[in-house]
């Protein structure tokens, strides 16, 4: 019999079985990839500054789609090359030949598809589904303000009655917007994302890396067991295949985990971000806080809102200027921290251009070794060292360190911060006359001061 190929048939439809078994393999990596190495929804926020990163994450998935698919259909062609070279022995092989044509009775492809859970195979494969777990939350690695959940808290309370106050003045000409009733999600977020969520991304990455690390040891498993079903140049021409893919998938996962690197460093910048913007927010909180106590000291006891109106409608918004400077300088402050986002946004840009370097992966599947158009197998000629010195070129890029620096915007953040502290002690000498915990009068029971305007209770400062 040649030396060319020898086949133990008993085993060939073990072989086949075990490579359409491992191809099926590459579904729950590239799933596992689309949902939670780009799981958008860190930056699920309107108008979020870092958005320019979420917005490369949908073409990124389509791309590690497209390699799967690349993958996938050169390694069916491997497939279709070793039963192309079975049946050529065969029809050499007077005793069997009739052998081989019972065994292709329902073609290559149903033979694939006919390889189930239960079919024979040569070697037992870990699940790399064991390897994909969800990925962990990302967790703080910084010291925010002490106080800034509180304040965010009382900020919600405070921004109610403070709101009625501005409904009421701007019916006198004060010409003032509406505060945001929540800091997190119309300040903070819309700024720096979600950076546990962004934590998530990166722990996705190491968790798809030790999925794929997983197949490519299985097809390595599956190289050691080729001879049980074939022997000759033509078995090691397949092992070679084989250890190139299993070269390209450990490849693709070290190309992954780099984005670890890149995601994290995306959170940590995120949560920088946010650790300076809930400072000024802080000092800018407690400053609500005694604007609205100086609201409730503008109303009398029972009358509310009724009483205020009236004052306004004898003395004009004079009666109230102390109070509108304080509300203007509020806004001067979140304005301050909301115009940084141009700044963020181009920081972000650099970023994304880091990530879209994963989709390079492709280089690596287009150094597989091919089949012939005589439906051979190619030489694979160190394949698998070539993908090996590709995946580490790739790896490189995708995480080496932005030239974008950040630190701009951080120092333009502690900027604001200081003069937002600055101005928080010159104001303190205005609030002399509201004491701690002071109980501010809500609005009376003629009801709020305008259509659809808050009634709701009493605000300690």
């Amino acid at each position: 019999m040649s030396t060319e190929m020898r086949v133990h048939w008993a085993h060939l439809d073990d072989l086949i079985g075990s490579m359409a078994e491992l191809g099926r393999q590459s579904a729950p990596l590239v799933e596992y990839f689309g949902e939670h190495v780009c799981d958008p929804s860190g930056f699920d926020f309107d108008t979020c500054a870092l958005q320019p990163i979420g917005a490369v994450l949908p073409p990124l998935s389509d791309a590690f789609v497209r390699a799967q698919n690349g993958f996938v259909s050169r390694w069916t062609e491997v497939q279709n090359a070793i039963l192309s070279s079975a049946r050529d022995l065969a029809t050499t092989d007077a005793q069997q030949e009739e052998v081989f044509r019972a065994y292709l009775a329902e073609g290559l492809f149903g033979i694939i598809g006919a390889a189930g859970p239960d079919g024979p195979r040569l070697a037992s494969f870990d699940d790399v589904g064991d390897a994909l777990a969800a990925p962990s939350p990302g967790r703080s690695h910084l010291r925010h303000p002490a106080k800034f959940d509180a304040i965010a808290d009382g900020w919600e309370g405070a921004t109610g009655l403070i709101n009625d106050f501005i409904g009421m003045i701007n019916r006198f000409g004060a010409g003032l917007p509406q505060l945001p009733e929540n800091l997190r999600e119309h300040i903070v977020y819309p700024l720096s994302a979600d950076y546990e969520k962004l934590g998530a991304n990166a722990d996705a990455c190491a968790k798809f890396h030790d999925g794929m690390a997983v197949w490519s040891d299985n097809f390595l498993t599956l190289g050691g067991k080729v001879d049980a079903a074939i022997e000759g140049r033509t078995a090691l021409a397949l092992v070679g295949h084989i250890d190139a893919y299993a070269a390209v998938a450990r490849g693709i996962g070290t190309v992954v985990e780099s984005g670890a690197r890149i995601w994290t460093t995306i959170a940590r910048f995120s949560e920088r971000i946010a650790v300076q913007v809930e400072r000024v927010l802080t000092i800018l909180g407690e400053r609500l806080l005694k604007v609205a106590a100086r609201v409730g000291s503008k109303m009398v006891p029972l009358l509310g809102w009724a009483s205020l109106a009236v004052d306004l409608a004898k003395h004009g918004l004079g009666i109230v200027a102390d109070i509108v400077d304080d509300i203007r300088e509020i806004f001067t402050l979140i304005e301050a921290c909301l115009g940084l986002a141009d700044d963020i946004k181009s920081w972000a840009e650099a970023q994304s251009d880091r990530l879209r370097a994963l989709q390079r992966v492709m280089d690596l599947v287009e150094q597989l070794p091919g089949v012939s158009a005589q439906g051979r197998l190619a030489d694979a000629n160190d394949a698998a060292g070539r993908v090996r010195d590709r995946a580490d070129g790739l790896a490189e890029d995708a995480g080496r360190a932005a030239d974008t620096d950040a630190g701009s915007v951080i120092d333009e953040l502690e900027r604001i911060t200081g003069e937002a502290e600055d101005d928080g002690e010159s104001a303190d000498a205005d609030f002399a006359d509201v004491g701690p915990g002071e109980t501010i009068i809500a609005p009376g029971p003629l009801g709020g001061p305008h259509a659809g305007g808050s009634t709701s209770g009493g605000v300690s400062a």
